[in-house]
């Protein structure tokens, strides 16, 4: 008497139906995440006209605005202070070893 599980084209099969199985999986949770994303959208929405009392053309036109010398000094310096941390931490780690 033959095992069942040992057929090649038996375990082939599973194999596929494993496959298949997690595309659907797979599937399922992209519809799951275009949900939840459709739900925060409405939410900034509501949170942006109706608590901080912003028009919706008012926040598209304050997203789309270049970005001010302010803004880009901020950036570089947050760079820098992360660069020297990581120089930091990469010496310390060295002294540690």
């Amino acid at each position: 008497m033959k095992k069942f599980g040992s057929e090649p084209e038996i375990v082939a099969n599973q194999a596929f139906k494993s496959e298949d199985h997690k595309l659907r999986e797979m599937q399922k949770q992209i519809r799951d995440l275009q949900e939840e994303n459709g739900i925060l959208k409405k939410a900034m929405h509501f949170f942006a006209e109706d608590i901080l009392k912003v028009s919706r053309s008012g926040y598209y036109k304050w997203k789309k605005r270049p970005e001010s010398e302010r803004e880009r000094q901020h950036k570089e310096w947050t760079e820098q202070i992360k660069e020297a941390f990581d120089v930091w931490r990469l010496e310390l780690e060295l002294n540690l070893t």
